[in-house]
């Protein structure tokens, strides 16, 4: 059963911990260089294909979908 909706990045990672959804990507590409930023962080707008944010709330739990930017 290829059921690509469990798989980020088509799964959601919002709602959960920081770390889970690091784990989720990594799963799936443990090339990609991750990182968990607060979500108001001020961050650079160049595009890079190896690079994936997460952004979470004060307790850590992911606001947004990561995406690779």
């Amino acid at each position: 059963n290829n059921n690509d909706t469990s798989l980020w990045p088509e799964k959601s990672l919002i709602g959960i911990s920081g770390q889970q959804a690091k784990l989720e990507i990594t799963a799936v590409d443990s090339t990609l260089m991750i990182e968990i930023l607060p979500e108001d962080a001020m961050v650079t707008e160049d595009y890079r294909e190896d690079r994936v944010r997460i952004f979470v709330d004060g307790g850590g739990i992911v606001v947004r979908q990561p995406i690779i930017s």
